[in-house]
């Protein structure tokens, strides 16, 4: 899931990751990790209690 997101964003945003981060190199997986829990740190309880609800159902079916 990490490598498809990574790779999605450089195909997708390639110029603004470039603009922003230096370099398509940038955009891995380790990065996405440290930028995941940045966002979960901000996130709302309410967004939060869905993402998980949404993990759960990923994991059963």
């Amino acid at each position: 899931m990490l490598t498809r997101r990574a790779e999605n964003l450089v195909a997708n945003s390639a110029e603004l990751v470039v603009e922003r981060l230096g370099s398509i190199k940038k955009a891995n997986e380790t990065m996405l990790v440290r930028a995941a829990v940045l966002a979960l740190a901000d996130m709302s309880d309410e967004y939060l209690v869905e993402y998980i609800k949404q993990a759960q159902r990923n994991m059963i079916g």
